[in-house]
């Protein structure tokens, strides 16, 4: 897959920290290790790029459109990407700590390796995504929609499922502990799940 130019702005200046840039267009364009701290990047689109290693601590990404995007390597940690669209991006191996997911679409991504440590999740659908070994310790998964997920070795310790749909998901392996809420009516013994040796 071949990536086009880099918009003007980002052309001239690969490091935005901090700037505003609502609505910008960066469909389809090459962003490797792009540098946007605190960015202000609402309703910006990025379907298509390539933003392996970028770099949005911290960003305000509402809304913004990554479908298809390749963020591998990336660093979302306290990013804010509530309503965004990740739809088919590549996200292995992502830093995504503590970073606010409520409502956003990651409907068959790949999170392979992806953190979602403290991440909210909430009402977030991850219907038919890869997140073998994701790490979603802590998080927030409140209604959150993981029906044919693939969440094989996939760490829950901590983790709160409350409402979440986990019909056709694939949890072998996934570890969780005594603090993990699950939704009304699953029970994790019944499933290949692995609980947690570790005290807290």
């Amino acid at each position: 897959m071949s990536f086009g130019s880099p918009p003007d702005g980002l052309r001239r200046n690969p490091n935005i920290h901090p700037a505003t840039e609502e609505g910008l267009n960066g469909r389809g364009a090459s962003l490797r290790r792009l540098r946007g701290l605190r960015a202000r990047l609402a309703h910006a689109d990025f379907s298509g790029a390539d933003l392996t290693d970028a770099l949005l601590y911290e960003a305000d990404l509402r809304g913004a459109n990554f479908t298809g995007a390749r963020l591998t390597h990336a660093s979302l940690c306290g990013a804010t990407l509530n309503g965004a669209t990740l739809r088919y991006a590549q996200l292995r191996d992502a830093n995504l700590r503590e970073a606010d997911l409520c409502d956003a679409d990651l409907t068959e991504a790949d999170l392979r390796g992806a953190t979602f440590f403290e991440a909210d999740c909430s009402d977030a659908r991850l219907n038919s995504c890869n997140c073998h070994g994701a790490d979603f310790t802590e998080a927030l998964l409140l209604g959150c929609d993981l029906r044919l997920a693939d969440l094989r070795e996939a760490r829950l310790c901590g983790a709160d499922l409350t409402g979440a749909r986990l019909k056709g998901a694939r949890l072998d392996g996934a570890e969780y502990d005594p603090v993990t809420r699950w939704p009304k009516g699953f029970d994790p013994t019944a499933h290949d799940l692995k609980l947690s040796s570790e005290v807290g």
